[in-house]
């Protein structure tokens, strides 16, 4: 099976725009979904449970046959347009109104809904944030180790010249990974991080750092490098020379953290 469209094509998705297509993709569902129960009533019980979702009015009555369902495919349109939170809402409803058990053979509209769902998440460019369990949504915790953070890196950092960089990595996962039980590991998940990122500096730069204040781990990043690295750093400020800060690992959770720089004409910055 090809990787997605938006994976061939190196094309980057943030987050509120696959939102917005999890909202599209959706509709063209429920509108499927619809159609096949569209006998008797079903139709104008259906959107009676979406409205009370969203606190709306019942102002359309619908009706049976073609016309209906083309009207419910209008008031959805209408009701939810292109919000994220208001289309998780109303697919809420919908599941409440549906039909349980086989309606017509062996179709199950609340199977199919769970179908569409998952097959609308499977689509998504992105993680939309949401997950969908017995007729409901929540709201996902950052996954911890997430696959393009976290295994893609372990995947590349296997190659031996990054070993030092490899073997604390590793250990701040771990530490991370225990802080869920233990909070004080989350600071042993920091400091081995920030020995993870000093070791990729000495590599990527080809200088070793010196002169480091105890206690602090110090990153001097070259002109040529500074676009690539500088935006991922607290302080992005750009600098015609070299630069380098230092920043204590006990400071990670504090509410200040100072960035001091090694050169002498930059000042020292409080975030």
């Amino acid at each position: 099976m090809p990787d997605p469209f938006h994976v061939r094509f190196n094309i980057e998705v943030p987050i509120e725009e696959a939102q917005r297509r999890f909202v599209n993709r959706i509709a063209h569902r429920v509108r499927l979904i619809a159609s096949a129960v569209f006998l008797d009533d079903t139709l104008d019980r259906l959107l009676r449970e979406v409205e009370a979702k969203l606190g709306e009015r019942h102002s359309l009555q619908i009706e049976y046959g073609t016309h209906g369902l083309l009207s419910f495919g209008e008031r959805w349109c209408e009701i939810v347009g292109e919000d994220f939170l208001r289309c998780l809402h109303a697919l809420e409803g919908f599941y409440k109104g549906l039909p349980s058990g086989s309606f017509i053979g062996d179709y199950d509209p609340v199977l199919a809904l769970n179908d569409a769902i998952t097959e609308t998440f499977a689509e998504s460019e992105c993680d939309v944030g949401v997950s969908w369990e017995n007729g409901i949504f929540t709201r996902k915790g950052a996954e911890l180790l997430d696959d393009k953070i976290v295994n893609e890196s372990l995947r590349w950092l296997a190659d031996p010249k990054y070993q030092n960089v490899l073997v604390p990595f590793q250990k701040g996962l771990s530490h991370l990974l225990e802080g869920t039980k233990d909070s004080q590991r989350y600071g042993d998940a920091v400091t081995d991080m920030y020995e993870a990122l000093e070791a990729m500096a000495k590599i990527v730069t080809g200088k070793p750092t010196k002169g480091r204040v105890p206690g602090c781990v110090e990153i001097r990043i070259s002109v040529s490098m500074s676009e690539k690295f500088l935006p991922q750093l607290p302080y992005n400020e750009r600098s015609q020379s070299s630069q380098g800060f230092t920043i204590p690992p006990q400071a990670a959770f504090k509410r200040e953290t100072c960035l001091r720089s090694c050169h002498p004409l930059m000042r020292h910055i409080r975030i």
